[in-house]
């Protein structure tokens, strides 16, 4: 029997050795204890953190600056030169018709909609009489994307823009 114990403790301790190495080997705590009669030996290994806290000074955060309302982009309808004898203004949309003043020069602003419900902006500026000389446009964000001229008898100066498929505003 004591031959029995011997062995048994012999080999408790082997595991203990062999769980203390690889305790030693890993980087989390491990706690092995051996095995026998009345218990065993108790092994703790230290961890060491390989997260270690940062002694580095944290970097100041930005300040927001704050942001300026974005300005509605704009469709700008204009008639300048010399009406003559007077001039019929009308612009809009494809839904649309609105009347101009017969001063010049003359000019009105509606919003752009690039929602897919407008097709598109027209202008048209007719001389009322064999004189006059007029151009008319349309600018959107003070780019003129479309213009037109006329010169008496009754003529009309016409411009319009549409929509591509790409969302581009262009001349038609």
């Amino acid at each position: 029997m004591r031959t029995a114990t011997k062995a048994l403790i012999g080999v408790g301790g082997a595991i203990v050795v062999i769980g203390a190495i690889g305790a030693l080997a890993s980087p989390s705590s491990h706690t092995t204890s051996g095995g026998g009669q009345g218990g065993g030996a108790s092994y703790s290994t230290p961890t060491s953190n390989p997260n270690p806290p940062s002694t580095a000074t944290p970097a100041p955060t930005a300040t927001p600056q704050p942001t300026a309302t974005p300005t509605p982009t704009q469709v700008v309808f204009s008639v300048t030169g010399n009406p003559g004898e007077g001039v019929d203004i009308t612009y809009g949309t494809d839904t649309t018709n609105l009347a101009g003043g017969p001063n010049l020069p003359w000019s009105a602003t509606l919003p752009l909609d690039n929602s897919g419900n407008v097709m598109y902006y027209a202008l048209d500026a007719q001389l009322q009489g064999p004189d006059g000389n007029i151009t008319c446009s349309i600018s959107i964000n003070g780019k003129v994307i479309s213009s037109g001229q006329a010169a008496g008898d009754y003529n009309i100066c016409s411009a319009q823009i549409g929509q591509n498929f790409n969302g581009q505003w262009g001349p038609e």
